[in-house]
C-alpha cells in the first residue's frame, strides 16, 4: 500500500481547473500508480500508444510514488495520439538544456513532480507531451530557481523574463532526502518554469503583474493572501511549503475575489464543500492537506451551487478496475473531473 502520509501535493491554479477536462460519457480513463519513476515511464507510454492522454499529474514531492490519471474518449476515427518524454536531473543548468531540446522538438511541460531515495537524494522529473510524431516547436521555456537568501535576485529574474513575454506555468517546493544539496551547493527548495509561443518576445500590453508568498504558518499565509487579494490580485499558482504565486492585470488593481485555505475533515469532505459552495466558493486546489476555495465577490451568492465527490484513487493494482468503473459511472451521473490531489489519501475530485 502507498504510504500516504508522507504524500506533499503540488497543484496547479489557473482560471479555469477544467479548461481541458470537460469530459463525457464516452469518456474511459486509466490511473498510473507506481514506487519506481521507470514503471511510470513505461506505462504511461503504453497508455499513450493506446489514445489515452494525461489528464493531471500528482505534482508532488514523494520517496514512494508517483501517480497520473489518463483518459481517452471515443471518437469516430478514434481518439487523437500523443507522446510523452520525461526529463529527470538533479541540476537546475542540465534541466534547461534538456527542456531547450525537446521544446525543439515540439514537446511542452505537462507536468512536474520531484521523486526522491533516502539518503541518495531528490530529482526534478519534468513530464513533456506533444501530438504524435509532430516535432514543430510551440513553445520556450525558461527556469528560475531560488535558493535560500537569494530572494530579491529570484524577483529581479522573474521581472525580467515577464518583459520578455514569458509566464510562469509550473512551480513547485522541493526537498532534499539526500545528503547535501538539492540542486548543488546550496539547495534550490524552490523551483518555477516560464514558457512563451514559439516566436513571441517582448512585453505586451496585457503583462500581468505577480507577488510571491510564502510563509510557515496556514494562517500566516491566509492574512497575507486577503492583503494582495484586496490589491486586486488573485491566486494563480502554488506549492507545499506554502508557497503561492498570486497574478493581476496591471491595468486594473480592483480587488474581485477571496479565499478560504482550510484543512478538510476526515469523510466529511464532500459535505463541506457543498456548504462552502453555497456561500458561492468554489474548489481551486489542496495542496498537502489544505484546500483553498475561491469566492468571485462580483457573482457572490447568486453563482450555481456545485455538488462535489471523492474518489480513492487507487494504489493497488487490483484496485484500478472497481476505480476506472466508478470514474465512469460518476462521470455518466454528470460529474466532470477537477483534481488529483494527496489529500488525506490519493484521491480525485470531480464537480457538477
Amino acid at each position: 500500500m502507498i504510504p500516504t502520509r508522507f504524500a506533499l501535493a503540488v497543484c496547479l491554479l489557473i482560471p479555469s481547473l477544467a479548461a481541458r477536462s470537460q469530459t463525457t460519457d464516452q469518456t474511459e480513463f486509466r490511473a498510473i500508480s507506481t514506487g519506481k519513476l521507470a514503471t511510470f515511464e513505461k506505462e504511461l507510454s503504453e497508455l499513450a500508444g493506446q489514445g489515452f492522454r494525461l489528464e493531471r499529474l500528482l505534482e508532488s514531492f514523494t520517496v514512494f510514488y508517483q501517480a497520473a490519471l489518463l483518459s481517452r474518449q471515443q471518437t469516430e476515427g478514434g481518439a487523437a495520439k500523443f507522446e510523452y518524454k520525461l526529463l529527470t536531473t538533479r541540476r537546475v543548468s542540465t534541466l534547461e538544456k534538456e527542456l531547450e531540446a525537446a521544446a525543439a522538438e515540439g514537446y511542452e511541460v505537462r507536468g512536474i513532480m520531484s521523486a526522491g531515495k533516502p539518503y541518495v537524494g531528490s530529482e526534478m522529473v519534468l513530464v513533456l507531451e506533444r501530438p504524435a510524431g509532430d516535432k514543430n516547436q510551440r513553445y520556450q521555456y525558461r527556469i528560475l530557481s531560488e535558493t535560500l537568501g537569494q530572494g530579491n535576485k529570484f524577483k529581479d529574474s522573474l521581472q525580467k523574463a515577464i518583459s520578455e513575454g514569458y509566464r510562469p506555468v509550473k512551480v513547485i517546493r522541493n526537498v532534499d532526502v539526500g545528503f547535501g544539496a538539492f540542486f548543488g551547493a546550496g539547495g534550490s527548495p524552490f523551483l518555477m518554469i516560464l514558457s512563451r509561443k514559439a516566436g513571441d518576445q517582448g512585453e505586451s500590453a496585457d503583462d500581468p503583474e505577480y507577488k510571491i508568498l510564502e510563509t510557515v504558518r496556514i494562517s500566516t499565509l491566509q492574512k497575507e493572501i486577503d492583503q494582495a487579494a484586496k490589491e486586486g490580485y488573485r491566486l494563480f499558482l502554488y506549492s507545499v511549503g506554502n508557497v503561492a504565486l498570486m497574478a493581476r492585470d496591471k491595468r486594473n488593481s480592483q480587488p474581485r475575489y477571496e479565499y478560504r485555505l482550510f484543512k478538510l475533515k476526515n469523510q466529511t469532505e464532500e459535505k463541506e464543500l457543498q456548504t462552502q459552495s453555497q456561500l458561492g466558493y468554489v474548489y481551486r486546489a489542496t495542496f498537502g492537506s489544505t484546500t483553498a476555495l475561491e469566492l468571485d465577490l462580483q457573482a457572490g451568492t447568486n453563482s450555481p451551487t456545485r455538488e462535489y465527490r471523492f474518489l480513492k484513487f487507487p494504489n493497488k493494482e487490483e484496485e484500478k478496475d472497481k476505480f476506472q468503473k466508478e470514474m465512469s459511472e460518476t462521470v455518466t451521473s454528470g460529474f466532470r473531473f477537477l483534481d488529483l490531489t494527496a489529500w488525506g489519501r490519493l484521491a480525485v475530485i470531480l464537480v457538477r
